[in-house]
């Protein structure tokens, strides 16, 4: 297999957004950079923020070590715990400001999230995480990142806890090498 290598363009734009404090500077990065870029860059910017973003989703959904299996809900058709539904929902606010910084809308950016999962699950030779993929699959996902702004996740937990973050850490630790998508 051949390895393929992001443009250093897009790597400078994904790096910006990983550097950033808070989402809204991250989006504004986003943003920025993506502007800086031809249409094929775009396209290829697009598809390393959505690879990072999907792989953030499965941090989401993880369960800290020792969470015993409580009372669940269902969510987007698949029974989360209430930490999990926290995180998701931060998760998903962070990708409105993500989807529109990068100028797609929330039903091809919901493709673009599933389509990321899978390069990344690939890549990292993993089972497809069936959870992960029914959420990215769901049209209330798109309903959800066009709908209203729940409160904001930093209001909810202290700083530093937000998923944005574990994005951005996502983002900075990224290889750039990669095996074809």
């Amino acid at each position: 297999m051949a390895t393929v290598v992001v443009d250093p363009a897009v790597q400078a734009v994904v790096r910006a957004w990983a550097k950033e404090e808070d989402l809204s500077a991250g989006a504004r990065a986003l943003a920025a950079g993506r502007a800086t870029l031809s249409m094929e860059l775009q396209a290829e910017l697009r598809s390393e923020v959505a690879e990072i973003s999907a792989e953030s989703m499965i941090e989401v959904l993880a369960l800290d070590r020792g969470v015993a299996p409580g009372e669940t809900t269902e969510v987007f058709g698949i029974p989360l715990l209430p930490k999990q539904i926290e995180r998701l929902s931060a998760w998903i606010l962070d990708q409105r400001e993500v989807a529109e910084a990068l100028g797609v809308g929330a039903e091809a950016w919901g493709r673009m999230l599933e389509s990321g999962l899978d390069r990344h699950l690939v890549r990292t030779g993993a089972v497809k995480a069936p959870d992960a993929a029914a959420v990215l699959r769901s049209e209330a996902l798109a309903k959800s990142l066009l709908g209203d702004r729940p409160e904001p996740f930093q209001k909810r937990s202290a700083p530093g806890e937000s998923e944005s973050a574990g994005v951005r850490g996502l983002a900075n630790v990224m290889s750039f090498k990669k095996k074809p998508k």
